[in-house]
């Protein structure tokens, strides 16, 4: 989702805010593949955050499926297989 911050004219990829930002401080996120099949963790770099949304400045392209739950039981993984 791009939206466009009241404090500029840039736009800005936002993502929702998951459990995962628990676990990860939002330095990192696993990010799917094509088919849905592997989920690579990937780093992030966030900037303003919300109650609902997390921007996103680095390490993620408009369109990538992420996974935005609570990591705690696979958070030391690198990559998840379906």
């Amino acid at each position: 989702m791009s939206i466009v911050l009241s404090e500029s004219n840039r736009e800005t990829l936002m993502i929702e805010r998951g459990g995962f930002v628990n676990n990860t401080g939002g330095h990192w996120i696993f990010v799917l593949n094509a088919d849905n099949s592997i989920a690579h963790r990937r780093s992030i770099i966030v900037g303003k955050r919300n109650q609902q949304f997390i921007e996103v400045i680095k390490g993620l392209n408009e369109g990538d499926k992420v996974i935005i739950s609570n990591y705690s039981a696979f958070d030391k993984a690198d990559i998840l297989n379906f």
